[in-house]
């Protein structure tokens, strides 16, 4: 298992050094901002049993549209102190991604996915692996229409994750938590012809812890990604505010 993650390191490390690397001159690249608002709920069923539901909310800032809509619900299956399992479906109502189109297409999409989770300790800061496969159908379009049958391909996502608690109460809590992550994303499928590399994803928050229950995250989050041509990436520089519910049972 410590050398599969090496290899998945070294893989999550190619891709991105690949997608930064290429010349200007072979980059169609446009600049977009967004702002995320996402609701985490977590209800722990049992000390291995938990369920998890995300809402996140993804808008457009210049010009002032809306993106994208989800919700994803997922069972987790805690194997041991370090390791989970999981398993989910998302759905996606997904908007135009260019702000500055005049349609108002949202493209349905579902997402089933199963999950992956390694954590380790060094001291007081954690670092974590997560693997995730996804399976992608997403509706056809004509004529800027939504018409019968889907789209389907997989993706393959690594993240990377240190988190660090920065003060924490007399109980030991972590009252504020510096959270820094990277992901990688990648495309396959008989679809996928020219955006093998799909996205990459660096995020950097802190983490205010506000009860037992609650907590609030707020984040910088840039994503690089590439479009089907292969030549066109959107360059993102987005804001991510995450309100943590947890319920325990």
């Amino acid at each position: 298992m410590k050398n599969l993650r090496y290899v998945f390191l070294v893989f999550f490390l190619s891709f991105f050094l690949l997608s930064f690397g290429q010349t200007p001159t072979t980059q169609k690249v446009s600049n977009q901002h967004q702002i995320w608002i996402r609701y985490y709920n977590k209800i722990k069923l049992s000390d291995k049993w938990s369920f998890q539901t995300e809402l996140e909310n993804r808008r457009f800032t210049f010009p002032d549209r809306n993106g994208q809509m989800l919700i994803k619900s997922h069972l987790h299956r805690k194997l041991n102190d370090k390791r989970d399992v999981a398993i989910g479906l998302a759905y996606y109502s997904n908007g135009q991604s260019n702000p500055s189109s005049t349609s108002n297409l949202f493209v349905p999409e579902w997402r089933p996915f199963q999950m992956f989770s390694v954590k380790q300790k060094f001291g007081k800061s954690n670092f974590s692996h997560r693997y995730v496969l996804e399976e992608r159908f997403k509706a056809k379009t004509k004529n800027d229409e939504v018409i019968s049958g889907y789209k389907f391909n997989l993706r393959i996502r690594y993240r990377a994750q240190f988190d660090y608690p920065l003060i924490n109460n007399s109980e030991n809590k972590n009252i504020v938590k510096l959270k820094i992550f990277d992901e990688i994303l990648i495309n396959t499928g008989n679809g996928i012809v020219m955006n093998v590399f799909d996205h990459n994803r660096f995020y950097a928050g802190l983490n205010f812890w506000l009860s037992k229950c609650f907590s609030i995250e707020a984040a910088y989050l840039h994503i690089y990604k590439q479009r089907s041509s292969g030549f066109e990436y959107y360059n993102q520089n987005n804001v991510r505010i995450t309100l943590f519910h947890n319920i325990n049972y």
